[in-house]
């Protein structure tokens, strides 16, 4: 038997870009957290329960900070934006595994919100184009 997952609770959901973004990065956080905005939308619209929301919105919590953390780490990348990231480093819809997350049944979980976010980006066409070069 597992424990249930011990994360704190994700920040009030407005604060976000500000909780992920350094000066460098504040547009990268501003574009990812209207992606995210929209995705929990959608699930609110889909009647989606608030429990599963509230897991939804501390799984994306934890992948903001992943994605922040490699913008952070390559200037380079900052022009591409969010919609390169996702359709570059996540095209099969897997985000990069965070380091908070120790049981096997929260990584599922949180693979679970990564390709529900991912079908949501590209249901809204929020992918332009086609990656124009590998990650740096």
């Amino acid at each position: 038997m597992t424990t249930p997952r011990r994360l704190a609770e994700p920040p009030p959901f407005p604060s976000w870009p500000d909780q992920w973004a350094d000066a460098d990065t504040r547009s990268v956080a501003a574009e990812l957290h209207a992606v995210f905005a929209g995705f929990l939308d959608g699930l609110a619209a889909a009647g989606r329960s608030r429990e599963t929301i509230t897991a939804h919105t501390a799984n994306l919590w934890l992948l903001g900070g992943e994605i922040m953390a490699f913008f952070r780490a390559s200037p380079a990348n900052r022009a591409r934006g969010v919609a390169w990231y996702f359709a570059t480093c996540m095209p099969g819809g897997d985000g990069p595994t965070p380091k908070q997350l120790k049981l096997k049944a929260d990584l599922r979980a949180y693979q679970a919100t990564c390709r529900q976010l991912l079908r949501h980006v590209r249901a809204n066409k929020l992918l332009k184009g086609k990656p124009d070069a590998e990650p740096q």
